[in-house]
């Protein structure tokens, strides 16, 4: 359920909890609440549902950080949903950050986006060191 615009019981959230090692920006805590809680029981989607987003003050982390944050958080969900990888596994993963990587060069030359994309390419680079490192969750 993307964007975490969900509803569910006060009980279960506090149950399930939030992954404290997502925290700050925390891309793909979303993702990641969702993969949990559907072990609990079948999800519905309300799609007349409304909600209302309201941006923090501080806004949003600068482009090396989301981009560290794309891969490092993901590979962190992914590796708590592949408890024993494979190699293909893992060669499947690396194709599809890598492919998502190079799509993003289109950033990088954009009149005014540039430096952005750069920046955001050099954090998911870094993000994939750091996966490569991080012992398994």
């Amino acid at each position: 359920l993307p964007g975490c615009a969900m509803l569910l019981r006060t009980s279960t959230a506090q149950r399930i909890g939030f992954d404290g090692g997502l925290s700050g920006y925390a891309q793909g805590e979303d993702l990641d609440f969702s993969l949990r809680l559907r072990r609990q029981g079948r999800l519905a989607m309300a799609g007349a549902a409304r909600c209302q987003h309201f941006h923090a003050p501080e806004g949003r982390p600068n482009a090396f950080r989301i981009g560290r944050m794309e891969i490092a958080n993901r590979y962190r969900i992914w590796r708590r949903v592949h408890e024993r990888p494979s190699v293909a596994d893992h060669l499947v993963f690396t194709y599809a950050w890598g492919l998502d990587t190079v799509l993003l060069l289109r950033d990088a030359v954009r009149p005014g986006h540039a430096a952005d994309g750069v920046r955001r390419i050099a954090g998911r680079v870094a993000g994939a060191i750091e996966a490569a490192r991080r012992r398994p969750v």
